[in-house]
């Protein structure tokens, strides 16, 4: 069975599965995103799509619109 390299702690097994959930979760959060911007750069995607309009920031949108005081 597959094991991880380290020493039995006081916890036994669930050391090494928290050690396991700690790497899944820096591989999903900070490689996850750099992988994405490569396979969309390698697609030919650029950030900004010519169909995709930019956002006016004077315009709210959402609830907010609702309560804007004028």
């Amino acid at each position: 069975m597959f094991s991880l390299p380290l020493a039995h702690g006081a916890l036994g097994w669930w050391d090494e599965i928290f050690v396991a959930l700690a790497i899944g979760i820096f591989l999903v959060m900070f490689l996850g995103p750099m992988l994405n911007t490569a396979l969309s750069r390698l697609r030919g995607e650029s950030r900004l799509t010519a169909d995709a309009p930019l956002r006016e920031p004077h315009k709210a949108e959402g609830p907010a619109d609702t309560f804007r005081l004028e």
